[in-house]
Formats: structure tokens, sequence, C-alpha cells
């Protein structure tokens, strides 16, 4: 099984570049609950912004998603997966 926490240096440099991306360009980053109509809130920008064009806003969302378990033999192949108990909150971008 691979920690998440492998990731996570990855995962938070990826969102610092978003951000500063997003700050350089004059982006709004909007982050969404659960639940939240991510096309809406694009539609509602682009009714205050009539000027936008290209990329305008980035929507942030976190989403459950299954997480995997695989055990690897000491060639590399994989022996074992199963799906984790837990199901881990992921960061979705969308960009619109």
């Amino acid at each position: 099984m691979c920690p998440a926490s492998i990731f996570s240096p990855e995962a938070e440099r990826f969102g610092r570049r978003v951000r500063a991306f997003a700050h350089a360009h004059q982006n709004p980053v909007v982050i969404c609950s659960t639940g939240t109509r991510k096309d809406e809130v694009g539609r509602q920008h682009l009714a205050q912004n009539p000027e936008a064009r290209g990329l305008f806003l980035i929507l942030i969302g976190r989403a459950p998603a299954p997480a995997w378990q695989v055990k690897r033999n000491p060639r590399g192949a994989i022996t074992e997966i199963a799906r984790s108990p837990s199901t881990p909150y992921v960061n979705l971008s969308s960009r619109s």
C-alpha cells in the first residue's frame, strides 16, 4: 500500500502553484462545498464579468473517492488488491 503522505507534498505544491497562477492572471479561486453546482457558480461569475474569456475561474471541490490497497511481491508484481475500508476526500479541481 502506498501511503497518502507520499503524495501530500506534491499535492500541496500543485495547490500553491494553481493559486499563484490564478493570482497572477487575476482569476478568482472559489472553494465549493459538496453539492455545489459548479456550472451555476460559473454562470453567475460570467453574468458579473461578461468580458471574461478563456480561463476565468478556478473551482475547487472535495469529494469522497475510492482508495485501493495494493500489495506487491519482491519483483514488483501485484499479488493482492483490495478496496480500502475508508473513503478519503480528495480535491477535485474543475476549470470553467
